[in-house]
């Protein structure tokens, strides 16, 4: 996983005050760029477009086991598009998580549920050494089962996310 350094969690990133308040995990990875010009939706896709069949039946399962209790899910056809990255906005659903906010150098998506909400916050930054893009999450639990719900993906999360990120790298889409 060279190439992959750990980062504060962007407080400056363009987030409701509340999410930032009411955050109980963040994480946050800096990477230097191969494709600098990438733009933040085409960063997204090149991490978590290219999920391998097994991490979509795992998404896939999390959503039977949940969708009893009311939360929101993504369809197998979300899992799988491919969105133009040239024209993504806000308020579209890209991999069944909703954008929020897009700029030249950030792009912020996740999801609303009743017991938790979730952000991924991905920034285009210039450093001494070219550019790099900061790739960060954050959850913010509303309640009980929510806590409950983040530390039961939390051992998935936090070896995950870096995984992601690693393949990325190491296949050159980033």
């Amino acid at each position: 996983m060279d190439r992959l350094y750990p980062e504060r969690f962007p407080t400056e990133a363009t987030l409701p005050a509340r999410l930032l308040q009411q955050a109980r995990y963040t994480d946050a990875w800096r990477l230097p760029l191969q494709q600098p010009a990438l733009s933040p939706p085409a960063l997204f896709l090149a991490v978590f477009g290219h999920r391998p069949g097994w991490l979509k039946g795992l998404f896939q399962l999390r959503n039977l086991l949940v969708r009893p209790f009311g939360l929101a899910t993504s369809s197998r056809q979300q899992l799988d598009a491919q969105p133009d990255p040239a024209h993504c906005k806000v308020g579209d659903t890209l991999l069944g998580w909703t954008l929020y906010h897009l700029s030249e150098h950030e792009l912020v998506i996740g999801r609303d549920n009743p017991h938790l909400d979730f952000r991924v916050v991905i920034r285009k930054q210039t450093s001494p050494t070219g550019t790099d893009a900061l790739f960060a999450t954050l959850c913010a639990p509303h309640n009980t089962a929510g806590r409950a719900y983040l530390r039961a993906i939390l051992p998935f999360h936090r070896p995950g996310f870096r995984w992601l990120l690693a393949r990325a790298v190491r296949a050159g889409r980033l």
